[in-house]
């Protein structure tokens, strides 16, 4: 009848926790990242109190976050879902969650996601017993926390720390550990992680014997506890106290604490730690010598332990029932439960065993998974320096070859400019020879009219004497203009470009001072120029001043010469 009364009682926790999950899934509605960010506040909020609705929201959230490309809201849900399933015991799982959580947030450059997902990973390591790798990866977690000024998840990383040290039965080192932790949080008032170290630093305490120092905190623990409505934690303390007391010999506090326990334990429907209840409540009555109360809560947690297939429970309640029994004399049903004991020893033992093989393979799995992860990196990290290499040297390559061909091009313009400046100069000599041979052409040309004119001087007649004038006179002129012009097209040759720049930078210059100043782009000195032209050097003198004036360069130290080679 009893054992009917609480299948009842369960199955109704049961429709009640289905009632809850169906309540915490949001109705459809369409999916905006400040909805996602509004779910994950809520999955934090529940999943210490109401783990079975925090997953299934959680896993909502995920989709909706996948759907939407908010990857944030996805790294962060994949993470709680690597503690829900690890609170669940379900560690494969877990391990895939935070392990696909760190790796997106890794490409992703988000810090804090990746730090979390290492402490979830650690944690993880840690209940498979490879607490070097836990600590490893937590130390990370810590270093990352700490640049990041991120003070709470520091405290989560030192905490985590201090449970690697606990798990090694290292209590003094876990004890300094969760009192950083615990300091932290304090600092910056983080209620929660201020429960979470108090729980930690009690269990310290309390595993070396430590009890009023224990009680002082779970009952710190407690208070903030239920500040904040965590049931699955108030659950927690109140057993603990109730444990405390009854160590204490303090039963009827021991009674009070484990009933506001068990009353916990059923509502949120966690039947691990209401079978540690029944225990605990078996064991008082058995201290009261109140068998049959004792024997009833021995049975439950049987039956619970049957029910829902947890060794331990059973196992622990099968030593419950045969201790019981033996203190009445029942020696049948004492030695019926040691039998049963003995039997599931070695059940539990192949099942550790089974369990830990299970455990070596999911690490040895994991690891595989992260070298090929690893090596897949670096083969992306290789490929990429790669052609980051090639492109850098094409563009050194492209480089030279550019620089080579300016060279090529300057060098080429140099020749050319040197070949330009060859003809030039040897076109100035052969300008400068013809000038040279015009010059001695009107000298003779001169001359002849100077014997014409004394010719003209000895003759008797007039009309003899004009006629003879005349063709010296005209002589003198045809000469004149055909020197002019032959030395005027020989300049022109040479230098094409001169008469045209003159001009048109000094448009004031006559004709004859145009004539000057090819004279004295050639080079030709004033007395040169003199018998070229007939000119008197003096008249010459007063023509440069002249030009010198129009050129702009009076009262200067510019070479009239120079200046006109420049241009």
């Amino acid at each position: 009848m009893t054992n009917a009364r609480y299948l009842l009682i369960y199955l109704f926790t049961i429709l009640l926790s289905f009632s809850a999950i169906a309540q915490q899934r949001p109705k459809a509605e369409p999916a905006t990242t400040n909805r996602i960010d509004e779910l994950l506040n809520k999955i934090d909020t529940l999943h210490t109190s109401h783990t079975d609705s925090a997953l299934q929201l959680a896993l909502y959230t995920l989709e909706l976050s996948q759907k939407i490309g908010y990857q944030h809201g996805e790294v962060a849900t994949m993470n709680f879902l690597a503690e829900i399933y690890w609170e669940k015991t379900e560690l494969k799982t877990a391990l895939d969650y935070a392990d696909r959580a760190k790796v997106k947030a890794q490409k992703q450059k988000d810090n804090k996601a990746y730090a979390d997902a290492l402490l979830i990973i650690g944690k993880i390591y840690t209940d498979l017993g490879d607490y070097n790798k836990s600590a490893d990866l937590n130390y990370e977690a810590l270093r990352i926390f700490d640049k990041l000024a991120d003070q709470e998840g520091s405290s989560r990383a030192l905490n985590r720390i201090g449970y690697v040290y606990f798990e090694q039965g290292n209590y003094t080192k876990a004890l300094e550990y969760y009192s950083q932790s615990l300091e932290i949080a304090r600092k910056i008032d983080d209620q929660v992680g201020i429960s979470r170290g108090l729980n930690n630093v009690a269990a310290c305490h309390g595993i070396v014997g430590n009890l009023e120092q224990c009680e002082h905190y779970i009952r710190q623990a407690l208070a903030i506890s239920s500040q904040l409505g965590q049931k699955l934690m108030m659950g927690i303390n109140y057993l603990n106290l109730g444990l405390l007391s009854q160590d204490s010999k303090n039963y009827d506090t021991a009674y009070f604490y484990l009933q506001k326990a068990a009353i916990i334990f059923t509502e949120q429907n966690n039947v691990p730690k209401l079978t540690s209840v029944y225990l605990s409540l078996s064991e008082y009555y058995k201290e009261l010598r109140d068998f049959p109360k004792a024997l009833e809560y021995a049975n439950r947690a049987w039956n619970e332990g049957t029910l829902h297939k947890l060794k331990k429970a059973k196992y622990e309640a099968a030593g419950q029932l045969h201790a019981i029994y033996l203190l009445q004399d029942d020696l049948v049903n004492a030695y019926k439960y040691s039998t049963l004991q003995f039997q599931m020893k070695d059940s539990l033992e192949i099942e550790r065993s089974m369990t830990r093989l299970s455990q070596l393979e999911m690490m040895y799995d994991f690891e595989k998974q992260q070298s090929a992860e690893q090596l897949s990196q670096q083969a992306r990290e290789f490929t990429l320096i790669l052609v980051v290499t090639v492109l850098i040297s094409m563009l050194i390559l492209f480089i030279v070859v550019l620089m080579a061909r300016h060279r090529l091009r300057a060098k080429n313009a140099i020749i050319l400019q040197k070949q330009l400046e060859n003809d030039i100069d040897s076109k100035n000599k052969e300008l400068t020879a013809n000038v040279m041979a015009l010059m001695r052409k009107n000298e003779t040309l001169s001359d002849i009219a100077g014997k014409l004119m004394e010719i003209r001087d000895e003759a008797v007649k007039e009309e003899t004497k004009f006629a003879i004038k005349k063709i010296a006179v005209d002589l003198q002129k045809t000469t004149d203009d055909e020197i002019w012009k032959e030395f005027e097209v020989r300049f022109m040759q040479v230098h094409h470009e001169f008469y045209q720049k003159i001009i048109s930078q000094f448009p004031n210059l006559t004709p004859a001072e145009q004539r000057l100043c090819a004279f004295l782009r050639l080079n030709m000195t004033s007395k040169e120029i003199s018998e070229l032209t007939g000119q008197r050097t003096g008249t010459l003198e007063i023509a440069r001043s002249r030009l010198r004036k129009k050129l702009g360069i009076a009262n200067t130290q510019t070479n009239l010469v120079t200046f006109l080679s420049q241009i």
